[in-house]
């Protein structure tokens, strides 16, 4: 210890949240510059508020503690020896979830196993094994094992293992094992196996099993209570614009096009066009269907 200085130094504290030591602009402490936060090197600073140790070495303030702003079971990132309110990895001990904040602090899990990854202003509550990645203003709300992913606004309400991936203000409710896959303000409602598939303004309703692909302003909706016989099971929408489907085992597609297609191996009932006429095949010949 032969280079060790002799001066006893002051140790310095602050009650105050926020409040970090400083260099000052001079090596003498009584020419009447220094500020109260001003350290020579090797004194140590401490914020007993913040819980936070701190020196000074050659290079400026050095922060000898890692305990951050954010509570229990947080983790937070250091930039140049400040802590910030995001990024952050939250972990919730006391019913297993966890949020990982890509971009701000606003997101939040108070759901048991649940997480969230990236995103701004996501919320898990009260859903068991919930999941939202990525995007903003994303919701899970009393659901069960539902994902969220993708753009903005979309939300599993009241859904046992809801599904939306993509797409914007798409909303799951009262469901079951409902799916949204992209487009927008799609709506699944008191269904069971109820999906949507790049639709927009879709809507599935007192429904079972049932699908809508592509469109816009489509609908399938039964007139029951969910498991009743009013309800529409088995339908497909496909494509077109203010399609209602309310029947039961139906397809629903505005227009066909058949083109040029194999026929090698046919079965009974293929229907095709020749590039001339319609040609259904009745299990053992091809009958010309058109004049």
């Amino acid at each position: 210890m032969a280079n060790a200085a002799k001066t006893r130094f002051v140790q310095k504290t602050s009650d105050i949240s926020y409040v970090e030591p400083s260099v000052p602009n001079t090596n003498n402490h009584t020419d009447g510059t220094w500020i109260d936060t001003d350290i020579y090197k090797g004194e140590i600073f401490i914020n007993t508020a913040d819980e936070k140790i701190y020196t000074r070495v050659e290079s400026g303030i050095l922060g000898l503690t890692i305990k951050p702003y954010g509570g229990n079971g947080e983790i937070q990132f250091n930039n140049g020896n400040t802590f910030l309110s995001s990024p952050y990895l939250k972990y919730d001990p006391s019913n297993n979830s966890s949020v990982v904040g890509a971009l701000g602090g606003s997101n939040d899990s108070t759901s048991s196993y649940s997480n969230i990854i990236g995103g701004i202003y996501n919320i898990n509550t009260n859903s068991s094994g919930s999941i939202i990645v990525t995007g903003n203003n994303n919701y899970n709300t009393n659901s069960y094992g539902s994902f969220v992913s993708g753009s903005n606004s979309n939300s599993n309400i009241d859904s046992y293992g809801g599904f939306i991936g993509g797409g914007a203000n798409n909303t799951n409710s009262e469901n079951s094992e409902g799916a949204i896959i992209g487009g927008v303000y799609n709506y699944i409602t008191s269904c069971i196996n109820g999906v949507t598939v790049g639709s927009q303004q879709g809507s599935i309703t007192l429904a079972q099993n049932s699908i809508l692909i592509g469109g816009y302003y489509n609908t399938i909706t039964g007139t029951g209570l969910l498991g009743e016989t009013t309800n529409v099971i088995n339908t497909v929408v496909i494509g077109g614009s203010y399609i209602a489907g309310n029947r039961s085992s139906s397809v629903y597609v505005p227009n066909i096009i058949l083109s040029n297609a194999d026929n090698s191996n046919p079965v009974t009932g293929l229907i095709i066009f020749d590039g001339t006429h319609f040609q259904g095949y009745d299990g053992s010949t091809w009958k010309q269907l058109d004049n």
